[in-house]
């Protein structure tokens, strides 16, 4: 009787982390989508140097969300994610209208996929 007990207490446990770790991440892509298309907007505007703010700030959100994102291994996603934010910057550093409104349409897919990507499986814990 006892192991019964320990064995529903230990089940919904993991259910209820489950849950909280896919409210978090579900929370962390509303706000990069959120931020992201605040940053495509400075862009359309020619607003480079918030654009550039914009994207420091999001990088910034990143770093301090990372621990959270990594819980499941998917490290070339978080690396993917890196890499179209350090090249937004150039590009809206050079006010290059074009590429930095193409890597905001990069990074707006990649953050609306970012629940899908990091659901709690087995497999990403094992």
């Amino acid at each position: 009787m006892k192991s019964i007990i320990i064995s529903l207490i230990i089940g919904a446990a993991i259910i209820w982390g489950s849950a909280e770790y896919t409210a978090g991440v579900e929370k962390i892509s509303a706000q990069l989508s959120s931020d992201c298309r605040g940053i495509c907007r400075l862009i359309e505007e020619e607003n480079f140097d918030g654009a550039v703010s914009g994207a420091e700030e999001i990088s910034f959100y990143i770093s301090e969300k990372r621990g959270i994102m990594d819980a499941t291994g998917k490290h070339n996603e978080m690396d993917e994610i890196e890499i179209n934010l350090a090249e937004l910057k150039v590009f809206a550093q050079n006010k290059n209208k074009t590429e930095a409104l193409a890597k905001c349409a990069s990074l707006e897919f990649l953050f609306e996929r970012l629940p899908k990507n990091f659901r709690l499986r087995i497999e990403n814990i094992l």
